[in-house]
């Protein structure tokens, strides 16, 4: 599971009312970036229906839920050798790798996988189960 900690604020600036769970506590000096719109490579679970531009699932990274949108599929990736098996594919059907471009609808704090592996890794569920796990690659917005 996670850990829990105890923090107190002394001499802070911010409205503490707005702290709650999945709140990012960091030094102010390095900042940890926010995403709305980020590059993932994705892994496809047992879907139903395959992952198109518009799908629309909730995006669990940490201890935040958020509302996700696939806007972009850039390509399908061998999953053992990840390279790159068809460019600009119209879904990604089930247990399939690849990279696509997802837009959030509110920031989100999420680092690359080659900064930060805990703040990179999510999963996107929808209707109470699991349809993709992934790892951020780069953060547009």
């Amino acid at each position: 599971a996670g850990e829990s900690v105890v923090v107190a604020l002394a001499g802070a600036d911010a409205d503490l009312d707005a702290l709650r769970a999945g709140s990012v506590l960091c030094d102010p000096g390095y900042p940890i970036p926010t995403a709305v719109c980020f590059y993932a490579h994705v892994l496809t679970l047992d879907v139903a229906v395959p992952i198109t531009v518009g799908y629309q699932a909730v995006m669990y990274a940490q201890s935040v839920q958020e509302p996700v949108v696939v806007s972009r599929l850039f390509c399908t990736l061998d999953k053992s050798s990840a390279e790159v098996l068809r460019k600009r594919p119209r879904a990604i059907p089930k247990h399939t790798a690849a990279v696509v471009q997802i837009r959030c609808n509110r920031p989100v704090c999420l680092e690359p996988f080659s900064e930060c592996k805990a703040l990179a890794r999510f999963t996107l569920r929808e209707a109470g189960r699991s349809v993709a796990a992934g790892t951020v690659v780069k953060i547009i917005s």
